[in-house]
């Protein structure tokens, strides 16, 4: 299970490391690709394998398109938390 406590900072880190912008500047409503500036490569081969890895579990990639912002991330990973297929 996730503790929701540190999901949020932790998902930051993760932005924070793919994107090269500091976790105060990234905001959970800012959208990944005209916000915070994510070309659809970093999307596709760190983000979401790097997600995945991180907690477990293998979105389909019709939910991965539905996926705009780092609040929407969050929604994710809670979705399979919930069914318990997070780890």
């Amino acid at each position: 299970m996730v503790n929701e406590d540190s999901l949020k900072d932790e998902l930051l880190s993760i932005l924070e490391n793919i994107l090269r912008i500091p976790t105060s500047k990234i905001q959970l409503e800012d959208r990944l690709i005209k916000d915070l500036k994510m070309d659809s490569d970093d999307a596709s081969f760190l983000l979401i394998p790097k997600i995945e890895s991180r907690y477990g579990f293998r979105a389909t990639a019709q939910e991965w398109e539905k996926v705009l912002t780092a609040d929407d991330i969050l929604k994710l990973i809670r979705k399979y938390n919930e069914r318990g297929d997070v780890r």
